[in-house]
């Protein structure tokens, strides 16, 4: 069997129903921080560790992966430090099961793998049969991406027959018979293939976990070419994938096969576009922000510890060398020995001293000068954006709450006359700092260039595509490397003569605020730049205005900021909390709004560093 549907990894989550586990959660996050800080102040690292893997559970529960990422590295982190094995192979299965749901199967398997090795060592043969099983699974994965590869075939099937050599759980034996059916499906081997799927039916009932268990009986239906009974069933029981974006994911991949095998092109395309949705929410730029923070924060731990382990060697070293002194003391042949003993070692740490002193040197110069080198960075990006008696001019009733996280910013707003057109655009590129700098002075080039006359404010829709056209020729690699730079873009041009705004939108959002009430405007999922599902063009959309009404355009960075708590990583804004702070604002003068938006930012971000670049423009018509 060529094609087999992906494995669902997190078993509890995507079995149970998930509104059920979502509202325990949230209901219960407060609690779990106070218990946290009770375990932080009475230092039980015990607690510390089993808190935070509590509150990474609950955050993966709310589907937050951001968070249930940083609680469980930071449980980790613990682990290591502390030398918990049984806590460190817990984490490691955790972590292994967030890569795996976002296709990072090589680092699932790295986190797995780990996680076996120290079951292995503490003989917790329960526990090594689950992390066995679910091996098996990731091996499978791979296989089915990379069919020309047998040894992921063969290793799958390795951790299956170990798995069940051990005394497991019935959740291990669901796993290995799982894994075991869909190998002897692409071995060809019927007899096979129904023993271990008689045997996985019989563990069914014992387990919770529903989207496997309809995945598996439909990949059997789909076996023996039954692809309209296969339709039937997986339709019946869509339900059963419905309570998360994974879960469906999977469902709509699953979809698209059997519609393809009965010749349903139509319906396949549908399903496939579905799935690659659901794909591309799953793996957001939050969640593989997080996934490399955490990477890089184990590799700086690792260090750590090895640094730790050097000054342990050393300072034995030294102890031993005081006792070798003290008994040489006894001896006065021996004085002058010992005393060049240590003459050597004083001129040895001189001469160390002296090196690191000219190193520090050199770096606090190399500091300097590229600090300088951004500042003056910083003063033409400002000087390429327009300043606010331009904006006052255009716009005399607004305001722009321009905040980077860096000295450089990769979010910029522009404005622009274009005959009857007042527009107002507002940018967030990929990155920020220094390479979002550089992606933001790109655009603002390409925009004076693109958005010029009034024929082309009337229609900003085609202003995008020349934009997504001019970054795609500008930023392709000269190498096999696929360039995925692009910028979220809003284009709004005022027609104040005839009250209407025309406008288009490039994954980014946008609201008028009308007597208190909030109105969101439509535009196009997909950045300007390349994406997974491109349409050929951007939508041009118009909305009549209404004197007094507030246009509100904004980059994400506000809505993303983590704070709100005294935890030690906190939780998003949110947009629904933005867009309601800008309704109960919305009636005061446009610079206490402004006043306003800063003071809720700050007291929200309550003293943790800025998560990314902010801007929030407000237009009062």
């Amino acid at each position: 069997m060529k094609r087999i549907a992906r494995l669902i990894f997190l078993l509890i989550v995507l079995s149970a129903p998930q509104s059920i586990f979502a509202q325990w959660a949230e209901k219960d996050l407060p609690q779990l921080y106070q218990n946290l800080k009770e375990a932080q102040n009475s230092n039980d690292t015990a607690k510390i560790i089993s808190n935070y893997i509590n509150l990474a559970n609950a955050y993966q529960l709310l589907n937050i992966p951001d968070s249930s990422f940083y609680y469980n590295t930071s449980a980790l982190k613990i682990s290591i430090l502390k030398r918990d094995t049984a806590a460190m192979s817990g984490c490691y299965t955790n972590l292994g099961a967030e890569t795996f749901n976002r296709g990072l199967y090589r680092l699932s398997e790295e986190y797995l793998c780990k996680a076996v090795h120290l079951d292995s060592i503490t003989g917790n043969e329960r526990q090594l049969a689950l992390n066995l099983s679910f091996l098996g699974l990731v091996y499978g994965i791979q296989y089915i991406d990379n069919p020309d590869d047998t040894t992921f075939r063969d290793k799958a099937m390795d951790k299956v027959k170990k798995t069940l050599h051990l005394n497991g759980d019935v959740f291990s034996r669901f796993n290995a018979y799982y894994a075991a059916t869909q190998y002897y499906m692409w071995q060809k081997m019927d007899d096979s293939t129904t023993l271990y799927y008689q045997k996985f039916c019989e563990a069914a009932p014992y387990t919770p976990f529903l989207p496997m268990i309809v995945s598996l009986d439909v990949d059997y239906m789909i076996y023996f070419k039954q692809y309209h009974k296969a339709l039937e069933y997986l339709q019946k029981n869509v339900s059963s994938f419905q309570q998360s974006k994974i879960s469906m994911r999977f469902y709509y991949e699953k979809l698209t096969y059997v519609y393809e095998m009965l010749g349903d092109y139509k319906n396949a395309h549908n399903a496939n576009t579905e799935q690659f949705r659901l794909q591309r929410e799953i793996s957001d730029d939050n969640t593989t922000r997080a996934i490399a923070n955490a990477e890089a924060q184990k590799a700086a731990e690792v260090e750590r510890i090895k640094l730790e382990e050097s000054e342990k060697v050393f300072a034995a070293e030294k102890k031993h060398l005081k006792t070798i002194s003290i008994a040489l003391g006894f001896g006065l042949g021996l004085v002058v020995l010992v005393v060049a003993l240590f003459y050597r070692m004083w001129k040895i740490k001189r001469n160390a001293n002296k090196i690191l002193s000219e190193k520090n040197d050199l770096l606090s110069q190399q500091k300097t000068e590229i600090l300088s080198s951004i500042r003056y960075a910083e003063r033409i990006q400002r000087a390429a954006i327009p300043s606010q008696n331009e904006v006052l001019g255009l716009f005399p009733d607004s305001f722009i709450y321009y905040q980077p996280r860096d000295i450089v910013s990769g979010d910029y707003y522009w404005t622009v006359k274009c005959g009857k057109f007042s527009v107002m655009v507002t940018a967030d590129c990929t990155g920020h700092g220094i390479p979002g700098a550089f992606l933001s002075m790109l655009g603002i080039s390409s925009l004076k260039e693109f958005l010029a006359t009034e024929h082309d404010a009337e229609f900003p829709g085609t202003v995008l595509d020349r934009m997504r056209g001019f970054i795609k020729t500008t930023l392709i690699s000269k190498t096999d490397e696929t360039v995925d730079d692009g910028m979220d873009m809003t284009i709004c041009c005022f027609d104040f003569e005839n009250m209407e705004l025309r406008y288009a939108l490039a994954n980014q959002s946008a609201y008028i605020i009308r007597n208190g009430e909030s109105i969101k405007l439509k535009g196009d999922r997909m950045p300007v730049g390349r994406y997974l599902v491109e349409k050929e063009h951007f939508q041009t959309l118009s909305v009549k205005l209404c004197k007094g009404d507030t246009v509100y355009m904004f980059s994400d960075g506000f809505q993303d900021q983590l704070g709100g708590d005294d935890s030690d990583f906190g939780h998003k804004f949110m947009s629904k909390n933005l867009v309601a702070l800008l309704a109960e604002i919305s009636s005061e003068p446009m610079e206490s709004q402004k006043e306003s938006i800063k003071k809720a930012f700050n007291t929200w971000r309550n003293n943790r560093s800025q998560t990314d670049d902010v801007t929030l423009v407000g237009i009062r018509v």
